[in-house]
């Protein structure tokens, strides 16, 4: 049995009891990778008890943030289940002023309202925190906040367009929060190139094809399309596909 699995945890050494917490963190993620997330949740939740027992206030806001992650994964269609959780995490954050956490918990909250359906509250309280997120965040946040933008401003776009407004007087704003999620995408684009991250240029280009579908530009739709399925297939890396 792991030497954590019993009692006698609490007599450990607090750097011994982090590396436990560090290890455990790292099953999460690997566990959401591979798509088992009721096993990501468990370890997760074991995270948490053992870094708010021994006042690991860092580990103990990050693995509340990744719980919200997860759960969201699991059940986008009920976003306010996780609230209290990313409320919980934000306040330990501003307690003991753990600014990177809070940065990618404020983007998360967004992603959060957008998901409820708040779409131009989602927009707004991204907008305000970005500063803070492309400071202090990891790069994975920022792609996250930045994505989650793009999403605010196309489900702004139809909102609009389900207005008794006619085409005309719609048709600026439309285009200009096309103009603007589309420099959002190039921005994110350009921060998962950085990282390498397959996952993330994915979403990216599934969402510019869309984007460029929506502007008319079916050159750049057809271009987004291919590399979003070479980039699936695996056939090409990111960097290669971010070249093109």
């Amino acid at each position: 049995a792991a030497p954590w699995a019993s009692s006698g945890v609490n007599s450990m050494p607090v750097g011994q009891i982090e590396s436990i917490v560090l290890f455990q963190e790292g099953q999460a993620t690997a566990f959401v990778s591979q798509g088992r997330f009721e096993d990501a949740l468990s370890v997760t939740r074991r995270a948490i008890d053992l870094a708010s027992s021994h006042q690991l206030h860092g580990h103990h806001a990050r693995g509340l943030l990744r719980l919200v992650k997860i759960r969201l994964a699991c059940i986008p269609s009920q976003p306010t289940l996780v609230l209290p959780t990313l409320l919980e995490c934000l306040s330990i954050c501003e307690q003991f002023i753990i600014d990177p956490i809070h940065a990618a918990a404020i983007g998360t909250l967004g992603r959060v309202h957008l998901l409820m359906g708040n779409h131009a509250l989602a927009r707004s309280v991204l907008s305000a925190a970005m500063p803070t997120i492309v400071q202090a965040a990891p790069g994975d946040a920022v792609v996250d906040a930045l994505v989650t933008l793009v999403k605010c401003d196309l489900a702004l776009l139809q909102d609009g367009r389900k207005s008794p407004r006619q085409q005309a007087e719609r048709q600026p704003n439309e285009k200009r929060l096309l103009r603007r999620a589309a420099s959002l995408l190039s921005e994110a684009e350009q921060v998962a190139q950085d990282m390498s991250d397959r996952s993330m240029l994915r979403e990216i280009l599934y969402l510019l094809a869309h984007l460029s579908n929506l502007q008319g530009n079916t050159s750049a739709r057809d271009a987004a399309s291919k590399r979003f399925i070479d980039l699936s297939r695996g056939g090409e890396t990111p960097e290669g596909l971010c070249a093109q």
